[in-house]
């Protein structure tokens, strides 16, 4: 795994949880907080000058205060549809990956980001895979787990580590 990339990863994700719904995180000291936990998962794809796909892990209490937060609504408001929290959910994703990859590809680099999708809701942060894995942070969010996996398809990592030094 490469810690450069791990460590742009994590400020990206802290900083695009504070810009789109003032919600906080911190690296996660604690490496069993979250495991066996259910956790809603979603990824993104993308390609260019390299491909691939992000992951993220996190619990029903972040997507529920993250849409609240995006939406602006107060803790007492309507209940909040799984549809608008897919969507926020798809949306923080989306533009952690956009945030990413110039960031470590180069700001000249195009890529193809593919839309967002929903995994499940029931993986752990155990049962994620290891198969390409280039990069993973594991935060707390409002003092719930989250976990952000970059995983490069198809190529040599050693070549990809070149481009990421």
């Amino acid at each position: 795994m490469n810690e450069k990339i791990s460590k742009i990863l994590e400020k990206i994700v802290t900083e695009t949880f504070e810009g789109l719904a003032f919600m906080f995180g911190f690296p996660e000291e604690d490496e069993t907080a979250g495991s066996g936990e259910s956790m809603i998962v979603t990824q993104v794809g993308f390609q260019g000058p390299f491909s691939g796909r992000m992951i993220m892990a996190v619990t029903r209490q972040t997507v529920e205060e993250l849409t609240a937060n995006m939406l602006g609504l107060d803790d007492d408001e309507a209940e909040i549809s799984s549809a608008d929290q897919a969507d926020a959910l798809k949306e923080t994703i989306n533009v952690i990956c956009g945030n990413l990859l110039p960031a470590i590809g180069g700001k000249e680099a195009v890529f193809d980001i593919h839309s967002p999708e929903t995994l499940s809701d029931k993986t752990s942060l155990d049962q994620m895979p290891d198969e390409g894995l280039i990069a993973a942070v594991k935060l707390s969010i409002e003092d719930e787990p989250c976990r952000l996996s970059l995983y490069i398809d198809g190529q040599n990592p050693e070549a990809f580590m070149k481009l990421a030094d």
